[in-house]
This record gives structure tokens, C-alpha cells and sequence, in this order.
């Protein structure tokens, strides 16, 4: 139990026995001496809460360790401790993310069970939904061939009925011709009882995917495409580029553009079983630049956790706070992220420093003056602990 605590639980038995400090003390077994003890306010409180509230508004998603980091790096003597209690007393609090189920479904009509094996024989359908910059809803429809990975269709509109998607479907199957199945969650504009019908007047069978199990349509959730490149060691971003659509030419370049910032280097790639990577042209490019290609397992994201936590910073930190309202609009904000990232932002699984130190080789000397600082912040706070001795 804290000091705090004690002083409460010690007030409350007072006044519901009307007793004396001392009985109720001795009853608890507490120390009359905690009781009456009043902490030091530091000189410089006032202005390191009001840093630690500045940062907290800059950075939500930051916890107090690496608020106490940068705190340091700007001059200010404290510790993550120090750091905590004023975090507890603001009643400051991290967001809790939601955590993806990592089981992989069970339905019969997932992706990887009911595979594609030809042109036009599945076809799968979602919606992505976002705002405006105004706050208006957007909703996109997307339709994606799963054997090509062709995007059949993508539609914006404030919304869609069953007889949107109705008319929608009906010129497409004029234009590409008809799929053998259809697969989709558990919406209500999918599992709608007109567009049920009319597929099955056509002949069109419907695969639905286990509710609560998004990866089973995984084609569809993951054809937005962002590519970036990371260094493993230093998680530094060595490059990246957001484009509307990521074809092996398109990996080829990006990942040539980011090897002419390092020339002479030869690194090893991780990658998932995209279909940009595990295509015949992408991996003669591989070979052709004496490059290394490690694939992860397939539904298994966690092997690639160091692109992954990037992309998940980049969400978290710089897509969702603020809605770009152009593609150029959003670029610009990722690149200046990016620079962030790379220079500024502590990186707390390579000890708190930036990625461009840990590039640079910096790690050990920044870590040897850190311990510098905090030893003679110590043998300070003891000086003082013996002068006061004296004094009293």
C-alpha cells in the first residue's frame, strides 16, 4: 500500500470511530511518521509536467518511458519513475490497441481453402470505408480476380444498395464476363436477398467467409498498396513510396531506388508470398543484382514484425490522426513522417535512440554518455543527501 493510501485508509478510520491518529495507527500497523511526512516539491515540477503534457499531446501514442527519454534528451534531470508518478497524477493513459486474431479461419470458403485456379473462376468483393477531410463518409467498392490479381472494378460513392451493386455487376459481367464464384464477408449488401437471387438465376455460386475472420478474404485486404524498405538491423527506412497499384515492376524500382542510396551493398530481403514477389520477373531481378530473397510463411505476418510494427506506427501516428484529402497530400505527410522517423523518433527496441544513430554506428557511444549522465546525477543526489545530513 502507498504513503497515500495509508493517509486515506488512517482519515476514513478516524472518522467513522472518531478515534485518535495514534490508536489508528497502531490498530493498522502503520507509522505515525507517514502520516505526517510531506513530500519535496522539486523546483523544477511545474515545468516538467507541463513538458511531459506538451509531448503527450504531440505524441498519444507514446508511453512514459519514451516520454522520459526525450525529456532527457532535451536537458531535463529525471527518471522514467519520476516520469510515471506525474504520468499516474495527470491520469495519462496509452490507447490500447486492438489486437487481430492470429488463428487462422476455419471456413470452408476461405481463400487459401477454395484457391483460384483460372481466369474468372473467383472473384472476391469488399468495401474499404474512410472520411473526407470534411468528416463525410467515403465508401470504396472493390473487385479483385483472385487467380490475376486484376482489380476489376474500384467505385467511390457516399454509399451503395444491393441494387447499386446489382447494376454495377451486371455491366461488369458484360465487360470481363462471368465468375464462376463470388466471395465476400457476411455484409448486408452481399448476403441482400435480391443480389442472392439474381446470382443464382445467373449460375454465379457465393462464397462467405467465416464472420469475424477478415484474412479469409485476404485478396481484397490487401490489395491498397503501400511498399516500404527497412533495415532490419537499425530499423532504418531506407525507402519507401505509396503508389496506386504494386506490380513486380513496380517492387523492382522501388527496391532499386533504395539500394542507390546504399551503393556497394548487398542486403538480404524479407518479404511475404505477395504476388509481386514470387513472380518469375522479380526473382530474375533478384539474381541479377546479386540480392538475397527470404520469403515468411504464408498467414503468418509475424515472421516480417519489423515492417509490420513500421507499418503500424505509420497508422497509428501519422494516417489516422489527420485524413489527407489527395494522394500528393498524403505523400507529402508520409515523407515528412518518414524524416521523423528515421532522425527524431526514439526507437525503444534498439535502446531509445533513432534509427540514423543506430545506422551510423552511434549506439554504443550514445549509450556510454547516457550512463555518464545518470552516474553523475546520482553522486550529485548523494552530495546532497550528506550536506543536508550536516546541516541538521
Amino acid at each position: 500500500m502507498s504513503p497515500t493510501r495509508k493517509r486515506e485508509t488512517v482519515q476514513r478510520i478516524r472518522k467513522e470511530f472518531e478515534v485518535s491518529e495514534r490508536r489508528a495507527c497502531r490498530g493498522l500497523g502503520f507509522r505515525r511518521s507517514t502520516l505526517r511526512y510531506k513530500r519535496r516539491v522539486r523546483a523544477d515540477e511545474p515545468q516538467l509536467r507541463n513538458r511531459i503534457l506538451e509531448l503527450v499531446r504531440q505524441r498519444p501514442r507514446f508511453g512514459y518511458r519514451r516520454i522520459a527519454q526525450l525529456l532527457r534528451a532535451e536537458g531535463f534531470r529525471t527518471s522514467n519513475k519520476r516520469v510515471h508518478r506525474i504520468w499516474r497524477q495527470e491520469g495519462l493513459k496509452v490507447p490500447k490497441k486492438t489486437k487481430k486474431k492470429r488463428a487462422l479461419g476455419h471456413g470452408v470458403n476461405a481463400c487459401h481453402r477454395h484457391r483460384a485456379t483460372h481466369v474468372n473462376h473467383v472473384w472476391s468483393w469488399d468495401f474499404v470505408f474512410d472520411r473526407t477531410e470534411s468528416g463525410q463518409t467515403l465508401k470504396w467498392f472493390v473487385i479483385v480476380d483472385e487467380f490475376t490479381r486484376r482489380c476489376i472494378t474500384l467505385d467511390v460513392s457516399r454509399g451503395f444498395k444491393s441494387a447499386d451493386i446489382i447494376d454495377r455487376l451486371s455491366e461488369l459481367f458484360v465487360m470481363y464476363g462471368m465468375p464462376e464464384h463470388i466471395r465476400s464477408d457476411n455484409g448486408p449488401e452481399f448476403i441482400a436477398k435480391g443480389i442472392r437471387q439474381w446470382l443464382g438465376k445467373l449460375g454465379v455460386q457465393t462464397l462467405y467467409i467465416e464472420p469475424g475472420n477478415p484474412w479469409e478474404n485476404g485478396i481484397t485486404e490487401s490489395f491498397n498498396s503501400r511498399l516500404s524498405v527497412l533495415d532490419g538491423f537499425s530499423r532504418y527506412i531506407v525507402h519507401q513510396e505509396l503508389r496506386e497499384t504494386m506490380k513486380e515492376q513496380d517492387v523492382e524500382l522501388v527496391i532499386a531506388r533504395g539500394t542507390e542510396k546504399h551503393p556497394g551493398v548487398k542486403p538480404r530481403i524479407i518479404s511475404d508470398n505477395g504476388p509481386q514477389f514470387i513472380a518469375k520477373d522479380f526473382r530474375e531481378f533478384v539474381r541479377e543484382y546479386g540480392l538475397t530473397h527470404v520469403r515468411t510463411s504464408p498467414y503468418y505476418p509475424q515472421s516480417n514484425g519489423k515492417l509490420e510494427r513500421w507499418h503500424g506506427s505509420l497508422k497509428s501516428e501519422c494516417i489516422r490522426p489527420g485524413c489527407p484529402a489527395t494522394k500528393e497530400e498524403a505523400e507529402k505527410r508520409i515523407a515528412n513522417y518518414v524524416h521523423y522517423y528515421n532522425t527524431v523518433r526514439l526507437h525503444s527496441a534498439i535502446g531509445y535512440i533513432t534509427p540514423a544513430d543506430c545506422l551510423a554506428g552511434l549506439s554504443e557511444e550514445i549509450c556510454n554518455e547516457r550512463d555518464r549522465k545518470l552516474e553523475a546525477a546520482r553522486q550529485l543526489r548523494q552530495e546532497r543527501r550528506v550536506a543536508a545530513k550536516q546541516v541538521a
